[in-house]
């Protein structure tokens, strides 16, 4: 991750959700039918309690919803996630696959 990430992350003031934590989310979206990811599988990925899955994709979404588009798409009702990969791709300035 680079370029908009980087600048995002700065931008973001305090946020304490690691970048290991975010590519590990990443990678779980990417490979997950659907590119979707329950509350407890995502909180498995971040590497926190389910209890606070909510904070901590809070805090990816502000990372990666650069100009509010939702890259990172999280169900307030569930917490489940849903990754935009082509959104992503262009935000970050990467090719998509």
């Amino acid at each position: 991750m680079a370029g908009g990430y980087a600048d995002q992350r700065r931008l973001a003031g305090r946020v304490v959700v690691s970048d290991a934590a975010v590519t590990a989310l990443l990678d779980a979206l990417g490979t997950a039918p659907g590119h979707r990811l329950t509350a407890a599988q995502a909180a498995t990925a971040l590497g926190v309690p389910v209890s606070r899955a909510g904070l901590a994709l809070g805090q990816v979404a502000k990372l990666l919803n650069v100009e509010g588009y939702p890259v990172l798409a999280i169900d307030p009702g569930t917490g489940g996630v849903l990754l935009d990969l082509h959104l992503l791709a262009e935000q970050c300035g990467l090719a998509s696959s």
